[in-house]
């Protein structure tokens, strides 16, 4: 027995399909977090922008009037962190930090707390809209490789 199995509402929520404009919003967000990680590597503060994109297209898709409950809650949490993310950022060019190398800081800390929410909402989001895509497409995983 599949652990959705036990919580009705799970196992519903799973056969329910994404959106188009929840994937390509996810698509979004999830390029800007590549281009930001590898900016933050150069300078924590060159990510504000990639931050202030995917808190913006969060913001616009949550109004998309095609969206279930489920996906406007989880644009919500999206813009939520990404807001805060861009909040820290600003906190740190304003008091002349630049890096977090240690995470001496308590807002060191609240960044990387914020990343980990973050990139794990992104990712526990992405997966099972992709896999229920290609479920009902007949698609393999090897055919896409």
């Amino acid at each position: 027995m599949a652990f959705s199995d036990w919580i009705p509402s799970l196992s519903k929520s799973a056969q329910e399909p994404a959106s188009l404009a929840h994937l390509q919003s996810q698509d979004r967000n999830t390029v800007a977090e590549l281009i930001n990680l590898t900016l933050a590597q150069i300078n924590p503060t060159a990510a504000i922008p990639g931050k202030t994109a995917q808190f913006l297209n969060s913001v616009t898709t949550f109004f998309n009037s095609t969206l279930s409950p489920k996906e406007k809650i989880i644009h919500s949490l999206e813009a939520l962190i990404s807001g805060a993310q861009i909040g820290f950022s600003l906190y740190m060019v304003l008091n002349g930090e630049t890096e977090c190398d240690e995470l001496p800081t308590l807002i060191c800390r609240m960044m990387f707390a914020s990343q980990l929410l973050y990139n794990g909402l992104l990712l526990a989001e992405k997966l099972p809209a992709y896999s229920h895509d290609l479920s009902r497409s007949g698609k393999s995983a090897a055919v896409l490789n």
